[in-house]
C-alpha cells in the first residue's frame, strides 16, 4: 500500500490515491474505493464499501502497552531523573489514548493521514486538548503523566468496554498501587 496525493492548485482539487496489492484488500483499513485499474482481473471485483466497528485486538494491543510502559516509568524516568524521557512517555500516553479513543469511534468515513481532530468527538477532543504537555522538569512531567495516565485509565477504559473489549483490572490495580509506592 503506497497513498499518494494529486492536487490541482488552480482549482482546489485534490485526490488520494492509494495502490494495494491483491492480498492486502481483506485487510485495508481504505474500505471506501473505486476501483480505477485492475491489474490482476480480480473475481469479484473490488465491490461495495466493507464498515468494520472498532478493532478490540488493536485496542487491547495499546491496553497492554500502557501497563507494560507503565511498569518502566517509575524506574526508567522517576528514579533516574531522566525528564526528557518523561516528556516522551507522556506523548507516548497521549498517543496511545489517542488510539484507543480513534479506535472506539470506528467505522469513520475514508479521510487523509492529517485529519488528526476529526476522527474524535468533540468531548475527546476536549479532553485530549485539556491533558497537560510537561517541560523537563519533574513537578510538569510527574503532574502530566498522572492526568494522561486517569485519562487512560478512565476514558480509554471506557472505550475499550463500550466496544466489547474487557479491561485488565487486577493488572491496572497492581500498576496504579505500584505507582502508589514509587
Amino acid at each position: 500500500r503506497s497513498p499518494c496525493r494529486v492536487v490541482n492548485a488552480k482549482q482546489g482539487l485534490r485526490i488520494d490515491v492509494v495502490l494495494e496489492t491483491p492480498a492486502g484488500l481483506a485487510s485495508s483499513t481504505y474500505t471506501d474505493r473505486v476501483e480505477v485499474f485492475d491489474h490482476d482481473g480480480l473475481e469479484p471485483p473490488v465491490g461495495a464499501p466493507v464498515r468494520r466497528g472498532p478493532d478490540l485486538a488493536r485496542m487491547d494491543a495499546i491496553v497492554t502497552e500502557f501497563l507494560r510502559q507503565s511498569a518502566i516509568f517509575p524506574a526508567a524516568v522517576v528514579a533516574r531523573e531522566d525528564w526528557l524521557l518523561g516528556q516522551a512517555a507522556v506523548s507516548n500516553y497521549l498517543a496511545m489514548l489517542y488510539g484507543l479513543l480513534v479506535e472506539s469511534n470506528q467505522p469513520l468515513p475514508v479521510m487523509g493521514v492529517k485529519q488528526w481532530s476529526s476522527r474524535l468527538t468533540p468531548s475527546q477532543h476536549a479532553l485530549l486538548s485539556s491533558l497537560p504537555a510537561p517541560t523537563a522538569e519533574r513537578a510538569s512531567v510527574v503532574t502530566a503523566m498522572n492526568a494522561v495516565r486517569d485519562a487512560i485509565r478512565t476514558h480509554g477504559r471506557a472505550a475499550l468496554e463500550a466496544a466489547g473489549g474487557t479491561w485488565p483490572t487486577e493488572v491496572d490495580e497492581a500498576m496504579a498501587a505500584y505507582w502508589q509506592r514509587h
